[in-house]
C-alpha cells in the first residue's frame, strides 16, 4: 500500500508538470496574439518587449514536447501492462477492453520518440 503521504506528493507533482506543459504550449500563442494586436494598433511600447518574449517562450515548446512524449510513453506502456494483468482469468470479451494491449506498443513507441528528440536536442546546441 502507498503511503498517503507520498501519494499526495505525487499528485502535486503530476499536477505541477501538468499544467508547466499546458503553460508551455498556450502562453506562446497568447504572446503572438498579443503581438499582433499591439502591432496592428501601432502599440511598439508593447509589441517590442512581447516580441522579445515570444523568442524565450518558444525556445521552451521543444523541451515541452520532449517531456510529453516521454512522460505519456512511460504512462501509456504502464497503463496498458497494468490492465493486461488486471484482467481476470476467463473474463468475458465484452468485459475486456479490446484496445488494450495496443497501449503497450504504442506507449514504447511515444517513449521511444521522445527519447530520440531528446538526443536530438543534445546534439543540436
Amino acid at each position: 500500500m502507498i503511503d498517503p503521504t507520498l501519494l499526495g506528493v505525487l499528485k502535486l507533482s503530476a499536477l505541477v508538470v501538468l499544467w508547466g506543459l499546458m503553460a508551455a504550449a498556450v502562453l506562446p500563442l497568447a504572446a503572438l496574439g498579443i503581438y499582433v494586436v499591439a502591432d496592428k494598433l501601432k502599440l511598439r511600447w508593447l509589441a517590442d518587449p512581447v516580441q522579445n518574449a515570444l523568442g524565450r517562450l518558444l525556445s521552451l515548446q521543444p523541451l515541452a514536447r520532449i517531456v510529453m512524449n516521454i512522460q505519456g510513453g512511460a504512462a501509456l506502456t504502464v497503463l496498458g501492462l497494468w490492465s493486461i494483468l488486471a484482467m481476470q482469468a476467463g473474463a468475458p470479451i465484452g468485459k475486456v477492453i479490446l484496445g488494450t494491449p495496443l497501449l503497450i506498443p504504442f506507449g514504447l513507441w511515444r517513449l521511444w520518440v521522445g527519447v530520440g528528440m531528446a538526443r536530438r536536442l543534445k546534439t543540436d546546441r
